[in-house]
């Protein structure tokens, strides 16, 4: 549980600046010493800018999500998958929904890893909503706003701090 969530801190990281990794298949994820998992292969890695879906070049279809767009509930839906290989000791194809029922883990994780690889309006919407369920902690946040293009934007001062500025 540890090493995948420290995956899913750093695909946070990119998630927070736009970014998606895009490929995150068991090739990509090296084990290393004490039993750390790192990622690599950044090769098809894309950034979002102004709001704008980033465009897709190239992606493994053996593992990609039906759909695939590059997305961060893509990169999430590689998450679950990776983790179901990891549970299931067994990375030589992906898992359906109805195979991680069966995995010999807590419900709870079953759950997590069903709701990740299911189907995109369902799926955490980035890493950082899985891994709040990962650690117990599933909760809606809001959203980052990207930008303010298309939507109202409102000043207004309190009549409170106004009095407080008045004074000093």
């Amino acid at each position: 549980k540890g090493a995948v969530s420290a995956l899913l801190k750093v695909l946070d990281l990119l998630h927070g600046g736009s970014a998606t990794h895009g490929d995150l298949s068991p090739a990509n994820v090296l084990v290393c010493a004490s039993e750390r998992l790192k990622l690599s292969d950044f090769g098809v890695a894309r950034h979002t800018l102004f709001a704008k879906a980033p465009t897709v070049t190239g992606w493994n279809p053996w593992f990609a999500p039906r759909g695939y767009a590059g997305t961060p509930g893509d990169d999430v839906f590689f998450m679950g998958q990776l983790l179901a290989m990891l549970v299931a000791g067994d990375a030589s194809r992906p898992f359906t929904r109805s195979e991680v029922g069966r995995l010999p883990c807590e419900r709870r994780l079953r759950t997590i890893i069903q709701r990740s690889i299911g189907s995109a309006k369902d799926r955490y919407a980035d890493a950082w909503e899985m891994l709040e369920a990962l650690e117990g902690r599933d909760r809606r946040r809001v959203p980052k706003i990207r930008t303010l293009t298309g939507r109202l934007v409102a000043f207004a001062r309190s009549e409170e701090h106004t009095s407080e500025l008045q004074s000093h």
